[in-house]
């Protein structure tokens, strides 16, 4: 499985969101802190947006382009890549 990871500080607490999905099905999770809080099953694309939360603040994951590697984390008005 391919995977991104975003080391972040949300609600004053260092977060690993790691992003990890199938090249060959596109299924894919999301975990925070090593628990999955969001998942796609198999389908003929990646989901372009995916929204979740983390510790209580509203986030979305955004593949930008037509490659799985390049995702956007926006989480509390800011974003990372």
């Amino acid at each position: 499985m391919a995977r991104k990871v975003f080391h972040i500080v949300v609600a004053g607490q260092d977060t690993l969101i790691e992003v990890k999905w199938s090249r060959w099905s596109n299924a894919g999770e999301i975990r925070v802190d090593g628990k999955t809080v969001k998942a796609w099953g198999s389908g003929m694309w990646v989901p372009r947006e995916v929204e979740f939360e983390v510790r209580g603040e509203k986030a979305m994951l955004l593949r930008k382009g037509l490659f799985w590697e390049n995702w956007s984390l926006v989480i509390g008005g800011r974003k990372f890549d």
